[in-house]
């Protein structure tokens, strides 16, 4: 947050699919994300009171990874 509030993001999923396919992620070859599942949730805390809705929100996503970085699709759910 760019206002100096601070929040704690916790993400949890599951990822599985071929064994060549999750090799190859392994090893930092990049992977359609089609061809292996990776989904995760997400839940929120914060002390601010502006940002105090967080801790009552869960996210979840779709996701793929990249050799040095998890890229997310995130929805908030309310």
């Amino acid at each position: 947050m760019d206002d100096g509030a601070l929040a704690y993001l916790q993400t949890r999923g599951y990822r599985h699919g071929p064994p060549d396919v999750l090799a190859a992620i392994a090893a930092g070859t990049p992977v359609d994300p089609e061809r292996y599942f990776f989904r995760v949730y997400m839940t929120f805390e914060t002390a601010s009171k502006r940002y105090g809705c967080l801790n009552r929100t869960m996210g979840i996503g779709s996701a793929m990874r990249l050799q040095n970085a998890v890229i997310y699709d995130a929805y908030l759910i309310r």
